[in-house]
């Protein structure tokens, strides 16, 4: 805001304050209530009527000339003379004020008294040096305040703001007014009412006439005078059925209306009227500020616009040369629009002329719109039938490389194609040709989809589009699509995927082929759908028995859903990723490349395929085709976890551990020590040395297993029983020997089967010691150390007994061998029952 619009609003706020000034200053008797009423309003309209005749005076002098436009002139007077205006109707309150004080008897008692009445009738009745001081303070604090209040920006705010002040205004005035006891009689606060009512008329004319832009404020303050004055004189109480808020809701109504549906227009209107007076005078930039504002307050006002076309008309190249600045602000693009407008239909020769004046100005002083003017030039030069300039200028206007603005150009594009291709037979050629050039038909359709963004019903270009998108081919859209992968932006990628899948299933080869096609131009503009739609590709060429294209189609399924994560598709496109990769993978498998199936079902799991058993027992077997029992192995391993008892994947199982490769687990081994089971292999080959019978092939699986077992646990005691058992059947009697020892010697029992293996290897090696070794005090040692197993029983007391005899301890070994009869129906029991009764011959 300037600084005198700010001046405005403190000017507002005096006017107010020096007028409740003059209202307070109530008559002493009743019957000289008007006297004071014409007295004040008198100068007040005096000295208007004054002003207004100067400023008419001073419009009339700078070149308005009121003749033209009776009604108007005064309209201007009042807008185009804030000066004047403020100036006049502050000096009639100031006077009015200043004539009611003692000092100004001398010259305002002939007067009045010439006028029938005395000076006593129009005195000041109010302490008035000491409210006068107040009422100033209180206006221009007032007008400060709509001062603030005007600087808030959103007129939603400003107008319930408004609202609110104005009510809460009227309000804390009529009540204070209430408590002036000079206000006791009706009379006295009917005069009140009425002066205040009075004094609107002239506030409203300093809103309408003020520099500054009429707004709620203004309105707000007016209608909480109106409302304090309703209730001064008891307007509510006058009407019967309505009680005492009318007066206020009245004002509230009246705010409400004026501000929501007078205000905006009328602010239109005043700037429209400014406009043309200044225009008028050939103040041309003046006049394009006021009618460009209107336009920014109201877009559609026909006033304003074909204020702005008259404006426009009476620019000139040498206009505008005399005059910088207007250069700088003069609407090239409306001249352009007024151009457009006269060519659009075959136009006069005056028209034609217009027309021209418009694009040569446009030409001369803003080249940047190049690509406009030279589309209205080409209409212009069909409309004389100069086809050969038309075409001319149409081809270039067609061609990316021909150095227009890009955004310019870009404006009429779509309009340039219309006519190349649709409006003008003898522009066909042009069109046509243009389309055969690389990548103009992706710049067309882009004109035509920003058109239609714009104007979804527009019918022609319905109908360009469907003749563009009829003949693109995926090589036009491929060269249209930028070096980092990103598609263009204005393309319809759903039309292109629907007409695509309506020719899937044509009975023409051919149009399946065309339908593809589009099928792919889709996929590539919806992330979102193009899984699906590669798929339903795929499905298009499985029917033709194409399956290597149809293996492309499900490849680039896959691409893009691993491109924008499996978990962010949507669950449709997700089980199309899904059957994708299960496909690619039975191909795969048809094919024997069992390399690029394991490849496949392993992302189907990784990505969260169901039916995880099968898919685990499939890739178990992939792994066995390709010879990698390592990885077939933790398959089976981590198939059983969800059913233990299958029996294929146990038999699996034995398969995988016999052929797994003892080296390759070791270079392995951290890696798989989570999930190899050490436990199978300690347990198999404990089976096949239990047996009675094991042949030498069975011998051999558990010592592989035994290897394997080893590598896994060293130091484990059960796994070194099992190579220590597996040693002694080959008949590599030192090296198990010597195991045995290290488990019985060296080893902590442990627990479990830790603790039960260290048992069963010290028990095997006392049967040694004792019955191939021939050192019954190491057998002993053994035994005795086996007694205290829980497992232990007859045959290790029978053992313990034959110890003591071959040691010459007959006397314990009798002990022992008398012990073990104790087991009724034990077989050794008869055994020990003879070796006793031997002992005792021989002791005898």
């Amino acid at each position: 805001m300037t600084r005198w619009e700010i001046y405005e609003y403190l000017l507002k706020g005096l006017y107010l304050g020096l007028w409740v000034f003059l209202a307070l200053q109530v008559p002493q008797e009743e019957a000289d209530l008007w006297v004071k009423i014409v007295w004040t309003t008198s100068w007040m309209v005096i000295a208007f009527v004054v002003v207004f005749l100067l400023a008419s005076l001073w419009q009339v002098i700078r070149g308005i000339r009121p003749w033209r436009n009776w009604l108007a002139f005064p309209i201007f007077v009042l807008l185009e003379s804030p000066t004047f205006i403020y100036t006049g109707i502050l000096m009639g309150v100031v006077i009015s004020v200043y004539s009611g004080n003692p000092a100004a008897e001398g010259w305002v008692g002939p007067l009045v008294e010439r006028l029938g009445s005395s000076f006593e009738d129009i005195r000041h009745s109010f302490p008035s040096s000491e409210w006068l001081s107040y009422c100033i303070a209180g206006g221009l604090l007032l007008g400060y305040g709509f001062y603030r209040l005007r600087q808030t920006e959103e007129p939603r705010w400003r107008l319930w703001l408004g609202l609110v002040l104005a009510a809460a205004l009227a309000y804390v005035a009529v009540a204070f007014l209430q408590r002036l006891e000079a206000l006791d009689s009706p009379w006295s606060r009917w005069y009140l009412g009425i002066h205040l009512m009075l004094g609107i008329p002239f506030f409203y004319i300093l809103s309408f006439c003020g520099e500054a832009e009429e707004s709620e404020v203004e309105i707000m303050a007016l209608c909480a005078t109106l409302g304090a004055s309703l209730h001064l004189l008891g307007f509510g109480q006058q009407i019967p059925g309505m009680g005492g808020a009318t007066s206020f809701l009245v004002p509230l109504l009246i705010y409400y209306v004026y501000a929501v549906f007078l205000l905006p227009p009328l602010r239109v209107f005043k700037h429209v009227l400014r406009g043309y007076s200044y225009m008028h005078i050939g103040q041309l930039r003046v006049a394009l500020g006021f009618f460009r504002r209107a336009l920014k307050l109201d877009p559609r006002s026909r006033w304003a616009l074909e204020g702005m076309i008259r404006l426009h008309r009476r620019l000139t190249p040498a206009v505008i040369a005399a005059d910088a600045e207007l250069a700088r602000v003069v609407d090239y693009g409306l001249c352009l629009d007024r151009a457009g407008a006269l060519l659009m239909h075959p136009p006069t020769a005056e028209q034609m002329r217009e027309a021209e004046d418009f694009l040569a100005l446009v030409e001369q002083k803003q080249p940047r719109l190049q690509a406009r003017v030279d589309y209205l030039r080409t209409l212009a030069d069909l409309h004389r039938k100069d086809y050969e300039a038309a075409a001319a200028r149409l081809a270039r206007l067609l061609d990316p490389s021909a150095g227009y603005d890009p955004a310019v150009r870009q404006e009429v594009l779509f309009e340039a194609w219309e006519l190349a291709l649709r409006l003008h037979p003898r522009m066909a050629e042009v069109g046509q040709a243009a389309l055969r050039q690389p990548g103009r038909r992706m710049e067309a359709i882009a004109a035509v989809e920003r058109r239609l963004r714009r104007e979804p019903q527009n019918e022609s270009a319905r109908q360009l589009k469907r003749e563009l998108y009829a003949e693109l081919t995926e090589s036009e859209f491929i060269a249209a699509v930028s070096p980092e992968g990103e598609v263009p932006q204005d393309f319809d990628y759903e039309l292109t995927a629907q007409l695509g899948q309506a020719l899937l299933d044509d009975p023409e080869r051919q149009r399946r082929e065309r339908g593809r096609e589009l099928l792919r131009i889709a996929a590539r503009g919806l992330a979102g759908r193009a899984v699906g739609l590669y798929v339903q590709l795929a499905d298009s060429y499985e029917k033709d028995g194409e399956a290597e294209n149809a293996q492309r189609a499900l490849t680039m399924a896959c691409q893009v859903a691993q491109q924008i994560g499996p978990r962010r598709l949507s669950e449709e496109q997700y089980r199309h990723y899904l059957a994708a990769l299960q496909r690619l993978a039975q191909e795969a498998e048809r094919q024997q490349d069992y390399a690029r199936a394991i490849s496949y079902w392993r992302r189907y799991l990784e990505d969260g395929g169901t039916a995880a058993l099968e898919t685990y027992r499939k890739l178990a077997e992939l792994y066995g085709q390709i010879g990698d029992p390592l990885n077939g192995l933790l398959m089976v391993e981590t198939a059983l976890t969800y059913d233990k008892s299958d029996a294929d994947l146990l038999r699996k199982k034995d398969t995988f551990y016999y052929s797994l490769d003892s080296k390759r687990l070791e270079e392995v081994r951290e890696k798989v020590a989570p999930w190899f089971d050490v436990d199978y292999c300690v347990r198999k080959a404990t089976a096949v040395l239990n047996a009675q019978q094991a042949s030498v092939e069975l011998l051999d699986w558990a010592a592989h297993l035994a290897q394997l077992a080893a590598l896994m646990r060293p130091q484990s005691n059960a796994v070194r029983l099992v190579q220590a058992r597996v040693l002694l059947r080959r008949g590599q009697r030192e090296e198990g020997l010597k195991l045995l020892e290290d488990i019985h010697y060296e080893s902590e029992k442990g627990s479990g089967a830790e603790e039960e293996a260290w048992y069963l290897a010290t028990k095997l090696l006392g049967q040694l010691y004792l019955e191939e070794l021939n050192k019954p005090e190491n057998a002993l040692h053994c035994y005795l150390q086996y007694k205290e197993y829980y497992k232990s029983g007859a045959d290790t007391l029978y053992q313990i007994a034959r110890c003591y005899e071959a040691l010459g301890d007959w006397v314990r070994a009798m002990q022992h061998y008398k012990a073990v009869t104790g087991f009724e129906g034990h077989p050794l029991v008869w055994e020990a029952e003879a070796a006793l009764r031997r002992l005792q011959e021989g002791s005898r």
